[in-house]
C-alpha cells in the first residue's frame, strides 16, 4: 500500500499496470504490478446545508464537530449524525446514531 502520493499515469496492458505517481515527498516513482486498486476517500457531504443560518461551523476537513457521547454540536438543540461527523461513514453507524439522538430528546436514558 501507497498512501499519501499522487499519481501521475497509469498505463494498463494485457501484462499488468505501470503507476507513475510522486511519494509523500513528490519524489517521482514508477510501480508494476499485476492489479490496481485505487481508493480516494470519502469527504463529508456538509457544502449547502446552510450552516451559517445556525452559526454552525465545519472543522478543517469539513466534519461538523459533536460531542463524542451525544452528538451534540456546538449549537444548542443541533444534533449531527452519519457522513457529517467524523468517524466511519457507514450506514449502521448512522443510524445507531439516529437512534441515540432520537431516544435522548424523547427524554430516554441512554448506555452513554
Amino acid at each position: 500500500m501507497h498512501m499519501g502520493v499522487k499519481i501521475d499515469k497509469v498505463q494498463a496492458d494485457k501484462k499488468g499496470v505501470v503507476v507513475s505517481y510522486q511519494d509523500s515527498a513528490g519524489k517521482p516513482q514508477k510501480l508494476e504490478c499485476d492489479r490496481l486498486i485505487v481508493s480516494v476517500g470519502r469527504v463529508p457531504n456538509t457544502e449547502g446545508l446552510n450552516l451559517q443560518a445556525v452559526q454552525l461551523k465545519t472543522d478543517e476537513r469539513g466534519f461538523i464537530p459533536i460531542n463524542d457521547h451525544t452528538c451534540a454540536t456546538a449549537v444548542p438543540g443541533v444534533y449531527a449524525i452519519g457522513d457529517v461527523v467524523r468517524g466511519p461513514m457507514l450506514a449502521h453507524k448512522a443510524e445507531d446514531e439516529g437512534v441515540l439522538v432520537a431516544e435522548l430528546l424523547a427524554g430516554q436514558k441512554t448506555p452513554y
